[in-house]
């Protein structure tokens, strides 16, 4: 059976398409000139209309991916510039925006002309209570780690029963490059940045030691005095009228949001810093220096749904290749999209142990 009706192509040719493009990174100029050197000859027309097609197939998979990141209970999130060539309404330039949640057992990618708060509303279902406040469905509670970028805090200000918990590596960025940036700064940014080491050196211990032993309690202590001697310190470099002005604006930072950086010690286990999110945009990242972006609204629907199914099946253990190939054999065999309660086996929460054995085969 074959995926697209009176088409061609196989299942394997097909998903290795999609999966060479967004999993690996090839632009489509790339995967061309591979074709060429194996003797199949395609013009990057007919690869993008193929495309454009199982965009079609694949995107309920990445809908029920999405619905399920968005009632996780703990999120990272971050977003990057993405172009898409197209003319759109009351929009001056091509820049879009890339946005990535990460949760405990799945991937979520959406790509939007916009870099506003209305994206992460429309991800996590916010509505609106009995006093107009927003708040998240089901009165559930979400502890968000991100930078300190002006959407999350708001959101953190305003929503009921989201919790900020900000970046540790952003924060020592800051610090460095308050150093970098002024000489008379930089004992006081090497003296931070040893800081935030020793912070991180302790709470690797802590995360690392068994529930309930004698490492786990030592370790914690120790984390509770590194944390109360950039207390003291901040509190103290605040009042130093000598202070440089670069210096100041960073302890500044520091300061308002300080009550999110040291959120860990109410949530144990979470990371200190948002690079989770951020090793989750490398993948796309790769691909938008080889390829500047998506030239087409089905392009960009097509690379959010690819990277949140893919990503998804890493995460679970999977193999993305294999995953997809299975996918697209049983799209094939209903003449169809997939409904939604057809979805089961292809979602690893759902699949479980029931998982075919190949999805776990090492990559090829």
């Amino acid at each position: 059976p074959k995926p697209i009706r009176k088409g061609r192509l196989s299942i394997g040719f097909l998903a290795r398409l999609v999966y060479y493009k967004f999993g690996l990174g090839f632009p489509l100029a790339r995967i061309v000139a591979l074709l060429g050197a194996e003797g199949a000859q395609f013009s990057p027309g007919s690869l993008c209309g193929t495309l454009s097609q199982l965009g079609k197939l694949i995107s309920p998979l990445a809908d029920a991916i999405r619905r399920h990141n968005a009632a996780d209970p703990h999120l990272h999130a971050d977003e990057t510039s993405w172009k898409v060539f197209v003319l759109v309404e009351c929009k001056t330039n091509h820049r879009w925006w890339l946005w990535v949640f990460v949760g405990s057992d799945s991937v979520a990618f959406h790509l939007k002309p916009s870099r506003g708060r209305d994206v992460v509303i429309e991800h996590l279902g916010l509505t609106r209570n009995e006093d107009g406040r927003l708040c998240l469905p089901g009165g559930r509670e979400l502890l968000l780690s991100s930078d300190f970028y002006t959407t999350y805090q708001s959101l953190g200000a305003e929503v009921a029963g989201i919790d900020n918990a900000w970046c540790w590596a952003h924060i020592r960025r800051y610090f460095l490059r308050c150093g970098e940036g002024h000489i008379a700064c930089k004992g006081f940014a090497s003296a931070w940045v040893e800081r935030i080491r020793a912070l991180y050196s302790s709470y690797r211990r802590f995360v690392s030691a068994e529930v309930g032993s004698k490492e786990e309690t030592e370790a914690i202590g120790e984390c509770r005095l590194v944390i109360a001697a950039m207390d003291k310190a901040r509190k103290a470099q605040a009042t130093d009228e000598g202070l440089h002005e670069a210096a100041r604006k960073v302890l500044a930072t520091l300061d308002h949001e300080w009550s999110g950086l040291v959120a860990f010690f109410e949530h144990p286990g979470i990371p200190l810093d948002n690079n989770v999110a951020e090793r989750h945009l490398r993948r796309p990242v790769v691909l938008r220096k080889g390829c500047y972006g998506s030239g087409s609204l089905a392009s960009a629907r097509l690379a959010a749904d690819a990277w949140s199914i893919f990503q998804t099946h890493e995460l679970a253990g999977w193999n993305p290749l294999r995953g997809l190939e299975s996918f697209l054999l049983a799209s094939a065999r209903a003449g169809r999209a997939l409904h939604e309660d057809e979805l089961g086996a292809f979602l690893p929460w759902q699949a479980g142990e029931q998982a075919p054995s190949s999805f776990r085969s090492a990559p090829p």
